[in-house]
Order: C-alpha cells, then sequence, then structure tokens
C-alpha cells in the first residue's frame, strides 16, 4: 500500500539498518539541552487553536485552514492538484506539504497566506509525506527514489533536505516497505518512525548523535504513525488489525504506562497538541471509507469530533504557534 493512500493496516516486507547523515543541514540537536519542563509549554486552547487538514471539499484533495471546532475552514491550496499531509513551521508562518502539482508526488513549501509556493524536491520520484525539524532548517521526507516496485506497494527511503533548498540526504541504508512519514522529536535528537521486524511493524527511534536505533516495545498489531509528545517523553501512534480496526495508544518511550485510547474503530494518524493535552487524529467506523477529524485527551477520556462533516477529511496538524 502505498505510504499516503490511508490507513495501513497489514503486515510487512523488506526492513533495514537505519543510518543517517546530516551534513549541511544544522539541527536543533545542537542547540537544544534538553526537553522542556511542563511549566515551559506554552498556553493552549482547543477552542482558539489553528489547523490545517485534507479535505475533498473542493472537489479534490487540498488543504485547508481552521481555528477550533466548528469554525470556518479556509482553503489554502486551492488547486487541481492533489495536496495532503501538511507539516508546520515553528513559527506557524509557513507548511511543508505533499502534491501532485508536477504530476508525481513533491514536497513544496508556501506561507499560510498562500505566498512564497515552492518546489523543495523537483525530482521524477514521489517524494511525500514531509515533517519539518524543530528548528526549522530542515525537512525529513519519504520518497522511492531509485526504487522499483508495483502499482500498490511503495518501498522508499527516508531523506533529509534542508528547508532553503539542496540535495538531499538519504537517511535509511535499506527501504522502507511503508511508512507513515517519520517525526523528529522535541529536541530535534531523535526521529521516530515505523519499520519491519520480521511478521510484525514497531516505531523506532533514531538517536541522531550517536546514530543508535532503538526499537520500542510492540505488539502483533501493525504499530505506525508514532508522535513524539511535546514534553518528549511519551509517544503515540496507531495500532492496526488485520481486521480492520486500529486504536490510537499513548506510551512512554521505553514501553511502560501503554494506554489504548480508541478501540473498536478505524483511528489513525494521532497528532500531539502543542501542550501535550490532547490528541488529534483520523476516524471513521470500521468498513467505513469516508474519514473525520477527531480528537481524544491524551491520558484517555471521551472521543469528540473536531472536523465532522459529509466530505473525507483526514491528516490534521496543529500549528505549534497556536
Amino acid at each position: 500500500m502505498r505510504p499516503d493512500s490511508g490507513p495501513c493496516r497489514g503486515r510487512r516486507r523488506t526492513a533495514g539498518r537505519f543510518a543517517v547523515s546530516i551534513a549541511g543541514v544544522a539541527l536543533a540537536a545542537t542547540a537544544l539541552a534538553g526537553s522542556p519542563p511542563e511549566s515551559a509549554l506554552p498556553t493552549w486552547s482547543l477552542e482558539a487553536a489553528a489547523f490545517v487538514f485534507t479535505s475533498g471539499a473542493s472537489g479534490n484533495s487540498d488543504l485547508w485552514l481552521q481555528r477550533g471546532p466548528g469554525g470556518p475552514a479556509e482553503n489554502l491550496t486551492a488547486n487541481p492538484a492533489q495536496d495532503h499531509v501538511a507539516s508546520w513551521f515553528p513559527d506557524g508562518s509557513r507548511i511543508a506539504f505533499q502534491t501532485t502539482r508536477d504530476g508525481q508526488r513533491e514536497v513544496y513549501v508556501m506561507a499560510v497566506d498562500g505566498s512564497g509556493l515552492r518546489n523543495l524536491t523537483d525530482h521524477p520520484a514521489h517524494d511525500l509525506l514531509p515533517d519539518v525539524s524543530p528548528d526549522g532548517s530542515g525537512i525529513v521526507f519519504f520518497s522511492d527514489r531509485g526504487i522499483e516496485h508495483g502499482p500498490r506497494e511503495m518501498p522508499g527511503n527516508l531523506y533529509l533536505v534542508a528547508s532553503a533548498g539542496g540535495e538531499p540526504e538519504r537517511l535509511t541504508r535499506e527501504p522502507l516497505s511503508s511508512t507513515f512519514g517519520a517525526d523528529f522529536s522535541p529536541d530535534g535528537r531523535s526521529l521516530l518512525f515505523a519499520r519491519e521486524f520480521g511478521e510484525t511493524i514497531d516505531l523506532v527511534l533514531l538517536d541522531l548523535a550517536t546514530l543508535e536505533e532503538r526499537r520500542l516495545p510492540g505488539t502483533s498489531a501493525a504499530e505506525y504513525g508514532g508522535r513524539v509528545s511535546p514534553d518528549g517523553r511519551r509517544v503515540a501512534f496507531h495500532a492496526a488489525e488485520e481486521s480492520g480496526e486500529a486504536r490510537i495508544v499513548v506510551m512512554n518511550l521505553d514501553g511502560s504506562e501503554r494506554l489504548e485510547l480508541t478501540r473498536g474503530a478505524q483511528h489513525y494518524g494521532p497528532q500531539w497538541s502543542p501542550d501535550g493535552r490532547l490528541l488529534m487524529f483520523t476516524g471513521a467506523p470500521l468498513g467505513a471509507t469516508r474519514f473525520d477529524l477527531m480528537t481524544v485527551p491524551s491520558g484517555g477520556g471521551e472521543v469528540l469530533p473536531l472536523v465532522a462533516t459529509d466530505q473525507d477529511e483526514r491528516s490534521g496538524s496543529w500549528s505549534p504557534a497556536g
């Protein structure tokens, strides 16, 4: 299954050892001493929070900006191409996203007001699933460059490119068969992503300073879409079963205090709120093909709709600037 084609629920192909080269891109790893204390996290309110998501409300896939539950949504891209998966720059003024404006998938960057649109990757291969580094200097993305594959699968590697542009650095030595992309830790020192281990898919945390990787404790489910909490202590992800069920799960980085926040539905791609108290995710009942955006408290609680219309909405991303 293609990495951006929707929920991944099955098993596996090949996996490889993770190596990284970050020459030419200054990451926050050398600038930040560690995770911020909870008191240092910004004041955040769901009612005023800005977020970007993918919707088919315009007749094709565009990126939309909304503030708070039920607020009016603004079409940011309004283009006949398919625009997906936005990642915010740390000051909230720009986003990186994937688009088919050039035929294949590319990673573009633009200001939230639509200005400064730029093709960052500009390559004949498919480049997708961008994630902006905490200091905004680099962007990690997934690409099938140099890899032959069939129409329903897209193996590829993770690459790192300077947000100002330039030649990307390949990060993985062997292809990943499928992914929901990679996520920087808040201090910029690690990357979190999913990879295969035989017949299972688990999350891997890569230390960018030592190049040591650590497999996070998992289960028999395919565990994708990992995101590190704003305080750097926990991870949220979805655990997908062959039955089609996918649950939102939170646990500590050492695998302890594993908490399943949802059950009995298709719930994918959790995203932490800037204060770490809420998770936004893509969800639908079992068997449904139209998805909505939902929220659940990160410590457990009621699942509530965030954007729920007669259109398909998914892949939400909170603005770090509130």
